[in-house]
């Protein structure tokens, strides 16, 4: 007896076929960790499954997987096509008026055509002085123990070979 699959098994391989543009071989391989995950089987949904299930979309829906893929890609170069020519007005009204919020418009707009997708790269992580940093509170702590407990201070004074070997322990283990 054939197995039945959870639903979300199904609905990622509608997504991988419609969004991501594979074909049903690629799909069928694409959906075996997602298979061994929820089902326990070391094997993806069968390419005979994935035809199924897009026929049944076609009954249901009115298009096929294909079908569905087929007007997703028409749909993205429309909207490719319409960027084109929105920054081509663009670029001649900022030409023509030397409008800066036309000129501004173009530039993002240009900007984002040029980036595409991609992420923003991150920032990398600044560089921290672990040390001046211990060495900083702890001047803080002295500061404010002699002011509100000085005998405080006296303990810190015959500890501070201590709490500065500790202190560099700490921070090497973290660095």
């Amino acid at each position: 007896m054939p197995q039945e699959y959870p639903l979300s098994i199904r609905f990622r391989a509608e997504e991988l076929y419609v969004e991501a543009g594979l074909n049903f071989e690629e799909v069928s391989r694409a959906t075996r960790p997602l298979v061994k995950e929820l089902c326990g089987e070391d094997k993806g949904v069968s390419v005979s499954q994935l035809k199924r299930w897009s026929a049944e979309d076609k009954e249901k829906e009115g298009k096929s997987w294909p079908e569905k893929q087929d007007e997703r890609q028409a749909a993205l170069r429309q909207i490719e096509r319409e960027k084109l020519l929105l920054m081509r007005d663009l670029l001649d009204a900022a030409r023509s008026t030397l409008d800066p919020q036309k000129i501004y418009a173009f530039t993002r707009l240009d900007k984002k055509a040029a980036t595409g997708s991609r992420r923003p790269e991150e920032a990398p992580a600044p560089d921290i002085d672990r040390p001046a940093l211990f060495l900083e509170d702890l001047e803080f702590i002295v500061r404010v123990l002699k002011e509100i407990d000085p005998e405080g201070l006296k303990v810190i004074h015959r500890n501070i070979d201590q709490i500065v070997a500790r202190g560099k322990a700490e921070y090497a283990q973290t660095a």
